[in-house]
């Protein structure tokens, strides 16, 4: 018999950046124009854990887009050369131009008003990952995302199908279980 499943994406609303830099990097999907946001669904977003990350972005400027009443904080962050390894990244303004230029991407092509947005920035993230860690420096590299709208941050639902009880034993045994939040059923008919 078949049972119906789906599974969701936890968003993870931080965009990350190279040592120094205020680029958003060329791994994001970034669109150039209005028109080009438009066409943007959320479906557009599906295909993976890494696919559905690199939309961040346009994840959330279709929510705020679809929900004019929700507001969205923007935080600029650096790793404020914590193990003396990155000087790049105490230059003066970092962060505010790192929050700026996700503030601008969204106000921009996504046409969000920036009664919506709200701009913020520190050295530090409020929560830093590990200082003392390398791989924590690079995550505290970041813009953070906030908003409590659950209808903005929500994970996005990333399949919806069928599963055959035959299939279950094998699927219980994918490691996707430990990325994706999966629900039974999402039809309660």
């Amino acid at each position: 018999s078949a049972h119906p499943i789906q599974i969701y994406a936890p968003l993870l609303k931080y965009v990350f950046f190279e040592k120094g830099s205020a680029e958003i990097p060329k791994r994001y999907h970034m669109f150039t124009s209005p028109q080009e946001a438009n066409k943007f669904t959320l479906d557009s977003a599906h295909g993976g854990t890494y696919t559905t990350y690199y939309h961040i972005l346009n994840i959330i400027g279709y929510r705020l887009r679809n929900h004019p009443t929700s507001k969205l904080t923007i935080v600029g962050c650096n790793d404020n050369n914590t193990m003396r390894t990155s000087p790049e990244e105490l230059r003066e303004g970092l962060s505010k131009q790192r929050a700026t230029v996700v503030y601008n991407y969204l106000k921009d092509i996504w046409q969000i008003p920036e009664t919506q947005l709200k701009l913020l920035y520190r050295n530090l993230p409020e929560r830093p990952s590990n200082p003392k860690d390398s791989l924590g420096i690079l995550e505290n590299r970041r813009v953070e995302l906030q908003c409590d709208d659950w209808e903005i941050s929500k994970p996005l639902n990333s399949f919806k199908g069928y599963f055959f009880k035959k299939d279950m034993e094998e699927f219980t045994a994918w490691p996707v279980l430990s990325i994706y939040l999966i629900q039974f059923p999402f039809n309660s008919i």
